[in-house]
């Protein structure tokens, strides 16, 4: 079943609220709030679950993943070749990102990252790249009777920007949105029924992160456009 639109969690916020119209708290302040309490959700619960793809470029080690929202990367998997046509699976670089900073400078023994072939770790540095090691030595067009070079499963962020744009949120855990919007509607007037809602907030969010740690998916895989150039994994 579908989850709400942000306009209806916004009626749903002004409801319980009671105040129905926006002179003293506009629309804009409560769709902040509630596109605050789904980032708030996504960081901890990590439950908007996402896949995408992008094609390699011959001797590109690095690939941008600024469009995406991203919380924490869960998968890669590769095209090992230009004509690959399955995915195999590439590991974490041991050690993360600090490990690929120190290979890359050759620091604390590692041997200098310099050169390509066929990647088989990957790091993250947290923000907007996903880095290969080794570069990858060959190109991808992936779509047709080939794979993509690159394919990342992550645990994103969802934005909420338009009023149709529908929640991925659970059934059971929109209340969450509910609670936090309400939690800071109440901050605002300084009441002291900020507490009481900030407690259900807190409540449903664990809520939703046992349900989550116990295999609930809300999504699952999208397939995204590149930029050949410099490829960009977008939704």
């Amino acid at each position: 079943m579908a989850g709400s639109t942000r306009a209806v969690l916004r009626t749903n916020i002004r409801n319980q609220k009671g105040e129905s119209g926006s002179t003293w708290t506009t629309d804009a302040e409560i769709d902040q709030w509630i596109q605050d309490g789904h980032d708030d959700l996504a960081k901890y619960t990590k439950y908007y679950k996402q896949s995408a793809e992008a094609d390699t470029v011959a001797d590109q080690a690095a690939y941008s993943l600024a469009d995406l929202k991203l919380v924490q990367i869960e998968r890669v998997r590769i095209g090992l070749s230009a004509t690959a046509t399955v995915y195999t699976d590439i590991s974490e670089m041991d050690g993360g990102w600090q490990a690929y900073l120190d290979a890359i400078n050759n620091y604390d023994g590692y041997a200098a990252i310099t050169n390509t072939g066929t990647p088989n770790c990957w790091a993250w540095d947290g923000m907007d790249y996903l880095y290969l090691n080794p570069a990858p030595d060959y190109a991808t067009t992936g779509g047709g009777s080939y794979t993509y070079g690159i394919k990342i499963y992550y645990a994103g962020m969802e934005l909420m920007d338009d009023d149709a744009d529908t929640t991925h949120v659970p059934r059971f855990a929109e209340k969450a949105i509910v609670y936090y919007g309400l939690a800071q509607w109440h901050e605002k007037d300084s009441s002291p029924l900020q507490g009481y809602y900030l407690q259900q907030y807190e409540k449903a969010k664990t809520e939703l992160f046992v349900w989550v740690k116990g295999g609930g998916r809300t999504v699952g895989p999208k397939r995204i456009s590149t930029d050949e150039e410099r490829p960009t994994l977008r939704l």
